[in-house]
């Protein structure tokens, strides 16, 4: 089998690059790792966000996710910790 390769004005690459671009214009990031999916904002660099699946807290696996989801980051402020524990 033959690994083929699609030209940069190919109709898939152009599509494709013009989502890279606006990812890179608003600041976002995705990243895949063995079992999770983070997203990075240049705005909030302090942060990193998981995409979790809101049915069963589960990792997103696909992206663009075709399950409903919220992004998620840990907060181990006292103030967090006791709104959690009250809800």
């Amino acid at each position: 089998m033959k690994r083929m390769r699609l030209r940069d004005n190919h109709p898939t690459m152009v599509k494709l690059q013009k989502v890279w671009d606006l990812m890179e214009k608003l600041g976002l990031r995705v990243d895949r790792v063995p079992y999770e999916t983070l997203v990075t904002d240049k705005e909030f660099p302090d942060r990193v966000y998981e995409m979790v699946d809101v049915s069963d807290g589960g990792p997103i696996h696909d992206f663009p996710p075709v399950f409903e989801y919220k992004l998620c980051y840990n907060d181990h402020s006292e103030d967090y910790t006791q709104e959690v524990l009250e809800s």
